[in-house]
Formats: C-alpha cells, sequence, structure tokens
C-alpha cells in the first residue's frame, strides 16, 4: 500500500458561521460542494481540493448524547474532549509567506512564528475557534527580518 497524500480534516464545531469565516479569511478557503448529510456543516476547499469539512456540533451532540435523529453523533460517532484532542496541531505548506501575514493582519488573527533552520522553515501559527492550532509553513528565504530563529518550541 501506498499513501498518497492527506485528502481532508474534519472539525466538529459548536461555532459553524465563526469557523467558516476563520478560515476564509486566514486561508483563502472557499465553500464548496458537500454531499446532503443529516447535519449542518461546510466543506471549504483550496481551489478544486476539498481540505477541511466543518461539521455542526447540536447542544446533545456537544454533550456526547446520541438523540437517534440521524444527525452527527449517529453519522460520526462521538468524540470526547475538546480542540484538537491529542493531534497538536495541523500543518499545510504554503507560499508566498508575507502575503499570509497581510491576511492575518487584515484579519485582525493573532499568530506567532518561528524560524527553524536545519528545516529551512519559516512556520507560521494560528488558532481556530475551536483551539485547533493550523501550522503554514513557507520557505525561512521568506521570512521578515525580526521572525523568531528557533529550533526549539516557542
Amino acid at each position: 500500500m501506498k499513501l498518497n497524500r492527506i485528502d481532508h480534516f474534519t472539525i466538529r464545531t459548536n461555532d459553524l458561521e465563526a469557523t467558516r469565516a476563520f478560515y476564509e479569511a486566514t486561508l483563502g478557503l472557499s465553500i464548496g460542494w458537500r454531499p446532503s448529510f443529516p447535519f449542518p456543516g461546510y466543506w471549504l476547499y483550496n481551489g478544486s481540493d476539498s481540505m477541511i469539512h466543518l461539521a455542526a456540533m447540536s447542544d446533545t451532540e456537544q454533550f456526547g448524547l446520541a438523540n437517534g435523529d440521524g444527525g452527527l453523533i449517529d453519522y460520526l460517532g462521538t468524540r470526547s474532549g475538546e480542540g484538537s484532542g491529542a493531534l497538536d496541531h495541523i500543518a499545510i505548506r504554503g507560499s508566498n509567506g508575507p502575503a499570509y501575514l497581510h491576511r492575518l493582519r487584515m484579519a485582525s488573527v493573532p499568530y506567532r512564528e518561528r524560524v527553524v533552520p536545519e528545516l529551512n522553515e519559516w512556520q507560521v501559527f494560528v488558532v481556530d475557534p475551536n483551539g485547533v492550532t493550523v501550522e503554514v509553513i513557507f520557505s525561512s528565504s521568506e521570512a521578515p527580518a525580526g521572525a523568531a530563529r528557533t529550533t526549539g518550541p516557542i
């Protein structure tokens, strides 16, 4: 077996619209086609590729109580914890890092950054409304003067 790439990731959210707006503003994703699942949500696309699937949680689903109405719990099952659970962060490769920082500033989204010289990477981290950390990786040659240069955790 050969794995080709990560296809998408799904975020269960208590605030569907804020989460949609976050990913539109920070990553430039757009709403696209989504099957008629028995719960509200969006599929967010990068061009023609779906990248993030958002699934709205009802109060019942938020507290892990299956309600038998064919909603999110019945379809995907229960999940405990908040944010990304044991998953630390999701990383996406990008290009034109300065334009990305401009996008974040225009959307008033806080970020943290670091340069990892051994990897030739400039990493920019944001946190979505659900506590999920997203890292966007650029070449360190794109990093602005003064970007934190480190090889350890921030």
